[in-house]
């Protein structure tokens, strides 16, 4: 089932898993920090997150699921709660889950 961008969800031993790519680079710049790291890693469904930037990369803006800078990993028996998970991540990445440098 396709729920967003590179997001797909699908039933495992009896758990809805999802696989959600971050798409937050919007522009070019030194990473700052990841201060909702810890936000992700304490949902209800977290099981995973891959990050292929660490603070002071110099990034570019994303473009693709290749230059995505971050990969999570959610799984979880109650498919509402998954997909609430997946809302907070959307949500995270709108309002500055990764900050730049000025």
């Amino acid at each position: 089932m396709f729920y967003a961008p590179c997001v797909w969800v699908f039933k495992c031993h009896h758990h809805h898993v999802v696989v959600v790519t971050v798409f937050q680079f919007l522009r070019d710049g030194i990473l700052a920090a990841i201060p909702d790291a810890d936000v992700v890693r304490r949902l209800a469904s977290f099981r995973k997150m891959d990050l292929a930037v660490q603070p002071g990369s110099a990034l570019m803006k994303t473009i693709d699921c290749f230059t995505q800078p971050a990969s999570v990993l959610l799984m979880h028996s109650d498919e509402a709660t998954l997909l609430a998970d997946v809302a907070v991540i959307r949500t995270l990445e709108l309002d500055g889950m990764f900050t730049f440098k000025d």
